[in-house]
Parts: structure tokens; sequence; C-alpha cells
């Protein structure tokens, strides 16, 4: 089995300890005034989740662990389990609620995610970092507020709660960041049958006044006009005294 010198160690690299895969989180150098050099490294347990302290001399060496990240489609949950679909070879997987963990708060189905397999096995998956999920239930919020230091807490498509701005909606798709769980940004207002209706009436009234809107020769103004002008009929100027003014 390949193996990793201290030279190699670093942040992320995956290794077998014991007989278990872990991810190398932290690697400090240490350089003492006299001896070897040494390595205070911080690993986490791909299995357990749980954190390994270890210092190692310069020399020294781990065995790479058989680690495999894949693109997998998330299809359905069923009971306890999560089905996966490599996007490549289309084998499925399941993973436990317990492997999961809280990333089932921000995935649905169709959602592409990073799943890790070890020996051919998965273990661990993790979502994208930024998801756009729909508002399924929020408060009514108060017409005109568009505060953003004035927040509520909402349920989303998934079933997760967030915290979100006072003038987030039900319907509403806003997008989130998964590493943090926090509202980033309402990516699309959502519109009801009554509102879709009252926006394409408003269009076709702006619509209509576009096309009977009179287009003026850029520079010139229009001569003005009296409000009220007497109307002379073309023939006036043969008319002469009592026929004047009854044709006026």
């Amino acid at each position: 089995m390949a193996g990793y010198n201290t030279s190699e160690f670093k942040k992320g690299l995956k290794v077998q300890i014991d007989g278990d895969p872990y991810i190398m989180i932290e690697c400090n150098f240490v350089k003492p005034g006299k001896g070897q050099s040494l390595y205070k490294c911080k690993l986490r347990n791909l299995l357990r989740g749980t954190l390994l302290d270890r210092t190692y001399k310069s020399g020294d060496s781990l065995d790479s662990a058989d680690i495999a990240t894949i693109d997998a489609q998330f299809l359905y949950k069923q009971g306890e389990q999560f089905v996966f679909m490599d996007n490549e070879s289309y084998e499925q997987y399941e993973l436990t609620k317990e492997q999961v963990d809280d990333s089932w708060k921000w995935i649905k189905e169709g959602t592409v995610c990073s799943m890790l397999l070890y020996n051919g096995n998965p273990i661990s998956m993790e979502p994208p970092n930024h998801m756009m999920l729909v508002v399924a239930y929020a408060e009514p919020a108060m017409r005109g507020n568009t505060a953003t230091n004035l927040t509520k807490p909402v349920k989303l498509e998934t079933g997760a709660e967030v915290v979100v701005p006072a003038f987030i909606e039900q319907g509403d798709t806003i997008k989130i960041d998964t590493r943090t769980g926090d509202y980033l940004e309402r990516v699309q207002k959502y519109f009801s049958r009554k509102n879709c209706a009252l926006l394409k009436a408003r269009q076709a009234r702006m619509s209509r006044r576009s096309m009977f809107r009179v287009q003026r020769p850029p520079g010139r103004r229009p001569a003005r006009q009296a409000r009220h002008t007497l109307a002379v009929p073309p023939h006036a100027a043969s008319l002469k005294g009592p026929e004047m003014a009854l044709q006026a």
C-alpha cells in the first residue's frame, strides 16, 4: 500500500490509521531548538467523525486510504435511507441518516452531491456549497417592509428551518450557504395567480400607451395651439354681413 512521507503532509490528505480512514484537517510544522522536526497533526475519522491528535517526527510515514470521490445524484429517501446514483456508472448507493448528518436539510431530488467511497463503499456525502430552495411556509410579511435587519424563521421545501429577512414570503426562492446554513439572498420572488394577472394587466396598459404615443422629431417642440378655436368655413371670405354671422 502506498504511503505519504511527512514532507507530503498537508490539509485534506486522506490516510489510513489502525484500519480506519482519516482526513488530515490540520498540520503544523514545529522546529525545536534541538532534535528532529515535528509535525503536529489533527485528523478526523471519516467513519465515526471523531478527532485524533498525533505528532510525527520527520521521516515518519502514513498509509494512504483507498478513498474515491464521485458525483452522485440524490434520488429519493426510503425510510431512514438516502438513495444516490453515480452519474457516470449509474450505480446506486445508500447512506444512513447518520452518514448524511445535517446535509439532508439542503438536498432535494436531483441534487448532485460529492460522495466519498472507502474501499468502494459510500461513507459520507456533501451537498453543493450553495443551494436554491423554495420557502414552503413563512409568516405573512408586512406591506412595504424591505428592511434586512428584521428577521423571521421560515420552513424550506426540504423541511429545514432557516432565519431570513422579514420581507421574504412563502413561495420565494432563496439562496442558502450549506456550509453555515445562512441565508444569502432572494433569487426569485413568488407571484401568485392574482399577482400575475395584475402584472399582466399593467404590462398591457403600458403597451397600449406606447402604441398611441406620438413620435416627435428630436430637438423640435410642437407649436402651441389655443384650446378653443372658432371653426371658419373655407368660403367665409366671400360672405358679408348677416350671412357671415349666420355661418359662424
